[in-house]
């Protein structure tokens, strides 16, 4: 983020080049910096542009490709806060007309990867639950956004 300086004594009170600047730097702490984007999204290991040690935060948007067969699909996105060396599990649930279907992926974020560390998937049926670990990853991640000077992290 560039320094403003507001001290200009003269009309106009803000130069073009300083109103410029401000205009930057809320761009940037609005909109953030991509640090990963696949439009079709991956459930495996990801390497982001730069490193997250760079960020305050960052948001990580992911889907669940598990279909009802309609195409329908289930959108999130977590927010990790000071997101270097820390782990992240990404949920959906999906509720089809017998089944509830409830997937997580969980990540550790280190760098500028994020590593899988475990699927699971569990299917609610009634009074029956069935469960597995490591077996098929149906969360994908499409984009990583990170952000700078955040004051509220």
């Amino acid at each position: 983020m560039k320094k403003i300086d507001f001290k200009n004594l003269q009309a106009p009170a803000i130069s073009e080049q300083t109103l410029e600047a401000l205009q930057d730097n809320i761009e940037e702490a609005i909109e953030g910096e991509i640090l990963y984007k696949n439009e079709v999204g991956t459930n495996g290991d990801i390497t982001l542009s730069e490193t997250v040690e760079n960020y305050d935060e960052i948001e990580i948007y992911f889907d669940n490709d598990r279909s009802s067969g309609n195409g329908e699909r289930i959108f999130s996105c977590v927010k990790v806060m000071k997101p270097h060396e820390k782990y992240v599990t990404l949920e959906t649930t999906k509720i089809g007309s017998v089944n509830v279907y409830k997937d997580g992926q969980e990540y550790q974020i280190l760098e500028n990867k994020l590593n899988v560390v475990h699927f699971y998937n569990s299917v609610f049926n009634g009074n029956t639950v069935q469960t597995s670990i490591d077996y098929q990853g149906f969360i994908r991640v499409f984009k990583v956004v990170g952000y700078k000077n955040r004051k509220d992290t």
